[in-house]
């Protein structure tokens, strides 16, 4: 029996950078059903937000060689995108208990979501957004 089980070879799960529409499409199902299919801009911000956590959640699970669910677990990661933390008691206070690596990253994760909430959540619109690029001529 030992045998067998030494034998076992563990393969890492490959990323899947749709993946976190899953948690999404979750959430979503969650709302009343009344609600319009037109979907907010704070929800466009809130799904680029959930895809950002859940690409910073695999990189460090990654890093660390550790599982995503021990990083931050699913309701964790929709919790955060939900809320907008902006600061890192605001943070603590959504996951009970808090996991050790969103402790450790806290600053990173504040860092990501300012990035979204300033941002206007660019990236996830399908709608094409006008960009604005300043050259500066050499002198």
């Amino acid at each position: 029996a030992g045998c067998k089980v030494c034998l076992i070879r563990h393969a890492t799960e490959p990323f899947r950078p749709e993946g976190y529409r899953r948690l999404l499409s979750r959430r979503r199902r969650k709302k009343s059903k009344n609600s319009s299919t037109n979907i907010s801009i704070t929800e466009q911000r809130e799904e680029a937000l959930l895809k950002k956590l859940f690409e910073w959640r695999d990189s460090i699970a990654r890093m660390k060689d550790e599982s995503i669910q021990y990083v931050c677990p699913d309701s964790g990661l929709t919790r955060i995108a939900a809320s907008f933390p902006q600061s890192v008691g605001a943070l603590r206070g959504l996951i009970h208990p808090l996991p050790v690596l969103v402790l450790e990253y806290a600053e990173e994760i504040i860092g990501l979501v300012n990035d979204i909430v300033y941002s206007g959540g660019v990236g996830v619109s399908e709608e094409p957004e006008m960009a604005t690029t300043v050259v500066s001529s050499p002198e």
